[in-house]
């Protein structure tokens, strides 16, 4: 397990080395983001700016909304 999460971290290190963003700069950004919640779905609101950012680095494609189980 810790072999896994030493090369997820590593691997984010080297998608932000040319960026302004570090690891935790990052996950702040991500954390930080909006939702709103109607009935029983989440609907994250659009990433603008820095969280936009970082979902083009990674890829990071977010759902319309989410299904509260």
């Amino acid at each position: 397990m810790a072999f896994i999460a030493s090369a997820v971290a590593k691997n984010i290190q080297d998608k932000l080395k040319d960026t302004p963003y570090d690891p935790n700069s990052m996950f702040s950004i991500l954390r930080d983001r909006k939702r709103k919640i109607y009935g029983g779905r989440v609907t994250p609101q659009e990433a603008f700016g820095k969280a936009k950012d970082v979902h083009g680095l990674f890829k990071i494609a977010c759902p319309v909304d989410i299904p509260i189980p």
